[in-house]
């Protein structure tokens, strides 16, 4: 299964894969925590789990913390 995340999800899961909160995300991001937590929601459907800590995993998994955007 191929997945495609834009800049923004990656820098979205980077950020939250350092342990930053939504708020402490959007701020870095000059977002609001909510289009954070919209970010995550919508990472988590592209890779098929809910848990933020699984959206981590599965992005570490997938090595697509290290740039790439288009994984299988």
């Amino acid at each position: 299964m191929n997945v495609t995340l834009s800049e923004r999800e990656l820098s979205v899961i980077r950020l939250v894969a350092e342990g930053k909160t939504n708020e402490e995300v959007g701020k870095d991001l000059c977002i609001s925590p909510n289009t954070v937590r919209a970010h995550l929601v919508r990472i988590g459907l592209k890779l098929r789990v809910h848990k933020r800590a699984d959206i981590v995993y599965m992005a570490a998994k997938k090595r697509m913390l290290n740039g790439s955007r288009d994984v299988r």
